[in-house]
C-alpha cells in the first residue's frame, strides 16, 4: 500500500509539476491560480522540494506506516482476509467514518499548527510555498508530516479494521484531493484549489479549513 500511495503521489503529482517546469501545454496556463508564479518552476527549487519530500517519505512515512499496521493488530482487530471482498455497504460505512475522522483530526491538528508557537517552529516550512505545486503537499516539517498528514488518514481505516480494498480506495481519494489542492491549478474537471492557494499566501494563515472546504 505504501508503494502504491507514494507511486500515485509522484506520478499524478508529477503531471502537474511537469506543467509548471515546462509551461506546457499553453492552453492550460489560464487555469493557473496565481499567474506568473512558478511559470516556470525553477529546477533548483524543485530539486530541493523532491529532497525534502523523499526524506519525509523514507525517514518518517514508511516507519510510521509500518508501526501503525503492527499496532493495528495489537490494539484493534485482525485485518480482514484480503481474498474475501467486502460488501458495498461495508465499504461505504468505512469510507464515511474515515472522511469524518479525517475532517475532525485534520482540522484540529491544522489549527494547532497555526498557533503562534507551532506556526513559527513547524508549519511555516510548509508555507514557504506561497504558490504551491502538487509535490509541495508533502513538503513539511517532520512533526507536521506525521500528526497532520499521516495520522488523520491512517487511523480511520485502522479503527474500522478496513479491508485492503477499502484502504486503496481511501488512500487514492485522499492523495488525489491533496494533490489537486496543492496543484496551483483550477482545472474545470477537478474542482477549485483557489482557497488553498490563498491560504498559502499567508493572507489567511490564521484561518482554518472546515468540512465545507472539501465539498
Amino acid at each position: 500500500l505504501t508503494v502504491y500511495t507514494y507511486s500515485f503521489f509522484w506520478l499524478v503529482g508529477g503531471l502537474f509539476v511537469l506543467m509548471d517546469l515546462t509551461n506546457w501545454p499553453a492552453a492550460l496556463r489560464k487555469y493557473k491560480n496565481q499567474p506568473g508564479a512558478n511559470e516556470p518552476l525553477e529546477w533548483s527549487r524543485c530539486k530541493y522540494l523532491i529532497k525534502v519530500v523523499l526524506r519525509n517519505q523514507f525517514l518518517y512515512g514508511i516507519p510510521t506506516t509500518y508501526f501503525g499496521f503492527a499496532l493495528r493488530k495489537l490494539v484493534f482487530f485482525e485485518p480482514p482476509n484480503p481474498r474475501i471482498l467486502p460488501t458495498l455497504p461495508i465499504v461505504f460505512r468505512d469510507l464515511l467514518f474515515c472522511i469524518v475522522f479525517w475532517e475532525i483530526t485534520f482540522y484540529y491538528s491544522h489549527r494547532l499548527l497555526h498557533s503562534s508557537y507551532f506556526y513559527k517552529r513547524v508549519h511555516k516550512k510548509h508555507h514557504q510555498w506561497s504558490a504551491p505545486v502538487a509535490w509541495a503537499a508533502m513538503y513539511a516539517h517532520p512533526f507536521e508530516f506525521i500528526i497532520s498528514d499521516l495520522l488523520p488518514v491512517y487511523v480511520g481505516p485502522a479503527i474500522m479494521s478496513s479491508h485492503v480494498l477499502t484502504f486503496v480506495v481511501w488512500f487514492t481519494f485522499v492523495m488525489m484531493d491533496t494533490l489537486v489542492d496543492h496543484s496551483g491549478y483550477h482545472l474545470p474537471v477537478l474542482g477549485s484549489s483557489e482557497m488553498h492557494d490563498y491560504h498559502h499566501l499567508n493572507l489567511l494563515h490564521r484561518m482554518f479549513y472546515n468540512i465545507a472546504h472539501y465539498q
